[in-house]
């Protein structure tokens, strides 16, 4: 495989993910989330168990945020809002599960939050997590409806929840960032 000057070089896999988000920006003037979602779990996947890939969460956790922000641009009907909404969900608990938390950790008790290999990798997941959170508080706003589950702060991977999974100076460093 060569790449030319300045190029890099990504996997298949990745590249057509890449090409599904272009698609989806150029065709459907980016109303489609599920693009996002498929290279996001792409890269939760490589990441969440290998601290050399641990890069690959901060990619992941910016695509959900894309994902959010597309979710949050358009009207939909009930049942989509139920639908993209039950997506939101899911993606929450995959951040806490796959990104936040220790693997080994993920339904037990004493939950250890995990030790980031790069600060910048911790500090560029937390900022991207303040975008996807906004982004659907910014949903919800449009919609002038309460319908966000992971929104409700009693909700166990709600907003308030995930962000006690970072150290602090890692949240204060990702609000100084925005």
């Amino acid at each position: 495989d060569k790449t030319n000057a300045g190029e890099t070089m990504v996997l298949w896999n990745e590249y057509l993910f890449l090409t599904a988000i272009s698609i989806s920006k150029k065709i459907y003037t980016d109303a489609q989330i599920y693009p996002y979602l498929y290279a996001a779990h792409y890269h939760r996947d490589a990441g969440r168990g290998d601290q050399r890939q641990e890069y690959r969460l901060a990619e992941s956790m910016r695509l959900y945020s894309e994902a959010s922000r597309v979710a949050c641009q358009y009207r939909y009907d009930a049942k989509d809002c139920l639908q993209l909404m039950k997506h939101m969900t899911t993606v929450s608990f995959l951040i806490a599960k796959d990104m936040l938390l220790l693997p080994h950790e993920v339904g037990g008790d004493g939950k250890v939050a995990r030790t980031w290999k790069r600060r910048e990798n911790a500090v560029t997941v937390a900022t991207w997590l303040i975008g996807f959170f906004d982004s659907l508080l910014l949903w919800e706003d449009n919609e002038e409806n309460t319908f966000v589950e992971i929104l409700d702060r009693q909700h166990k991977y709600s907003m308030g929840k995930l962000f006690q999974l970072l150290p602090e100076d890692i949240r204060v460093s990702a609000i100084k960032k925005i």
